[in-house]
């Protein structure tokens, strides 16, 4: 199906949509197709080589597009002195 017929009757102008995992296969799909509709997506994501190639990929779309990285303290297994209960 074509984007421009599916995204024809939604505007998201103005509006701000917060994707986790937006980087995935599925989360990217559903950034690209919501800046289609001129809203403003947050993509998080941990895969930082991805959130990469998703900017590029919006970037070539001719949507304007920035990466925010920052560190994730719970990389790995949770460990007792991180306050994780194992059960």
């Amino acid at each position: 199906m074509n984007l421009e017929k599916l995204t024809k009757g939604w505007d998201f102008a103005g509006q701000t949509v917060v994707i986790p995992g937006g980087a995935g296969i599925l989360g990217s799909e559903m950034a690209w197709a919501l800046v289609k509709c001129r809203a403003n997506a947050v993509i998080l994501d941990r895969d930082l080589s991805k959130a990469d190639a998703l900017k590029k990929r919006l970037s070539e779309g001719r949507v304007s597009a920035r990466l925010l990285s920052g560190g994730c303290p719970f990389e790995g297994e949770p460990s007792q002195s991180q306050g994780h209960h194992q059960g």
